[in-house]
């Protein structure tokens, strides 16, 4: 009898320590739900790494976000996103950069645009690389890759990436793994 009862004890005992042990994700770190936006929007054309930059980032209360890189999450142009996010205080940041960064926990919701959806850019400097050809027919306004619809002519866009011109274009869904064309450019 002595024995079951030190059997049940120490099962007891060993279910009460897993219960209160295994929640390893628990901490003090503020989780928040954002939309991210399928449209990345232009970039100020003195930015010599990118064309097109973030898409705009709300959180639930509708308030805009800057929009920090995600750790374990890779957006994709024309694609809506809603994301729970762990918020991960940085300790001694370097000066120039933020003070949190974001982990994703769970997609909550993710939407491609509709086919046939269009993004109009208008007034993209023609500076620092701003319309390139990665190879293969796909052409890349950094850091997002597109392909080039038929009858448009993206090689001599290419061509013009550094004039120092102005051009508006225009992409299109259009589905597929590289889902988004550029249909008009002018």
């Amino acid at each position: 009898m002595v024995k079951g009862i030190k059997q049940n004890t120490l099962l007891a005992v060993t279910f009460l320590l897993l219960m209160v042990g295994c929640d390893l994700s628990s901490n003090d770190n503020e989780q928040i739900t954002v939309t991210i936006s399928s449209t990345p929007q232009l970039c100020h054309h003195s930015w010599e790494y990118a064309t097109l930059c973030s898409p705009a980032v709300t959180d639930s209360s509708g308030a805009s976000r800057a929009f920090s890189p995600i750790i374990d999450f890779e957006y994709e142009f024309g694609t809506e996103y809603e994301l729970l996010l762990e918020v991960i205080e940085i300790k001694n940041p370097p000066e120039d950069s933020s003070a949190y960064e974001y982990k994703i926990l769970r997609t909550i919701r993710q939407e491609q645009d509709p086919i046939g959806t269009t993004y109009v850019y208008q007034d993209v400097s023609l500076t620092n690389d701003a319309f390139v050809s990665v190879g293969n027919g796909i052409y890349s306004l950094p850091p997002y890759e597109f392909q080039c619809a038929e009858n448009v002519d993206c090689d001599t866009l290419v061509g013009m990436a550094n004039s120092g011109g102005v051009v508006s274009i225009e992409l299109t869904m259009i589905g597929g793994e590289i889902p988004v064309a550029v249909t008009v450019w002018n």
